[in-house]
């Protein structure tokens, strides 16, 4: 018959087998960026073949600190050229603004292509802005800008991009199995698997045993305090057997077991065996 009992009066213990059983369970100075990416068509290719582009803006407290866009400004004559819109090219100071909405002209008409944009936008603080842009430049630059006028417009959506969630924590059971042996008689002993340093974690609170054909749920409070704790008797001298440990979890049904279960072969030496050591403490 296989059973547990304490291990008071047992003389004699084996190498142990540790065994662990685990399963998977805004920016600086209060500025939040914003992301997201607008279809734009790039080419001049008589197509309308959009690709992905980058938007985002930074926005701390009322004022617009950060952006960047692209356009790809189309111009009268049937030209075109892609641009990029950021404070280092357009205006370096932060744009104020009030309330939840925002309309703020970037840029300078009287210099270079004489590129500007018009950025307007709905806050939803610490969530998203939807807004618009509207742009405008001159196919060439010179001593003041020239040629065709060239524009482009497009409404754009940008998102506080959450970060991923932590792994959920993990639902552990780490132990050593022990093989054990208790004195029947002056040269007769029984032979077992104790449990010992056992550590729960995750929400872990028991965990099941079963070697031999039998099976044991043991509580992380009755096994934690004590070096070496319970015993598994009943077991053959010289065999091997095969332990499953499988953490368990408290829901509202009872224990429930959560994650993989774990297998080690542990052996117990024969009756002969120089393996067998007295167990500290016993």
């Amino acid at each position: 018959m296989v059973s547990w009992r304490s291990l008071a009066g047992l003389v004699g213990a084996a190498a142990a087998l540790a065994l662990s059983v685990t399963s998977a369970g805004a920016v600086a100075d209060g500025a939040v960026t914003y992301t997201g990416t607008v279809g734009i068509d790039v080419s001049n290719d008589g197509k309308h073949d959009p690709v992905p582009n980058p938007v985002s803006i930074t926005i701390q407290g009322h004022r617009i600190t950060a952006y960047q866009f692209f356009a790809s400004l189309r111009c009268a004559d049937g030209s075109f050229s892609n641009v990029g819109i950021n404070p280092a090219q357009l205006r370096p100071s932060p744009a104020p603004f009030t309330g939840r909405h925002f309309a703020v002209t970037v840029g300078n008409a009287s210099s270079g292509i004489g590129l500007t944009a018009r950025i307007t936008g709905t806050v939803a603080a610490g969530r998203y802005v939807i807004g618009d842009i509207h742009v405008r430049a001159h196919a060439d630059s010179g001593i003041v800008p020239s040629g065709p006028l060239c524009t482009a417009a497009y409404h754009w959506v940008a998102r506080v991009q959450r970060p991923a969630a932590p792994p959920a924590t993990l639902v552990s059971v780490e132990l050593a199995l022990i093989p054990v042996r208790d004195p029947l008689t002056a040269s007769a002993y029984e032979y077992g698997i104790a449990v010992s340093s056992v550590a729960c974690s995750g929400g872990a609170v028991a965990f099941s045993l079963t070697a031999g054909g039998h099976s044991a749920t043991l509580t992380c409070a009755q096994t934690v305090p004590r070096p070496l704790t319970n015993a598994f008797f009943g077991l053959g001298a010289g065999s091997s057997y095969q332990v499953t440990v499988q953490p368990l979890v408290r829901a509202a049904s009872g224990l429930v077991a959560r994650g993989p279960a774990m297998q080690r072969q542990v052996a117990i030496p024969p009756p002969g065996s120089p393996k067998w050591r007295p167990i500290p403490g016993t």
